[in-house]
């Protein structure tokens, strides 16, 4: 029952954010062919690891930068 729970989780989240969040980042790769980079911010980082599966499950590459309190460039990162 447990796995059936979570593979139900994974095809369609109960968070309506995160539904949000993955329908307007579909709708922007839609739109822009696939050429336009996101960049989502979050000050709870563990909303950030809710949406990491998803956004492997959707085949999207992301990246997380953590500053831990430090300042520095994202540059690199976003490139």
């Amino acid at each position: 029952m447990a796995i059936e729970a979570k593979r139900a989780e994974r095809e369609r989240p109960s968070s309506a954010k995160i539904r949000m969040v993955l329908k307007l980042l579909s709708d922007i790769d839609d739109r822009s062919n696939s050429e336009e980079k996101t960049i989502i911010f979050s000050q709870f980082t563990t909303m950030l690891d809710l949406l990491g599966p998803f956004l492997s499950e959707m085949g999207i590459k992301y990246v997380r930068c953590k500053s831990g309190g430090v300042v520095y460039s994202f540059e690199s990162k976003i490139r």
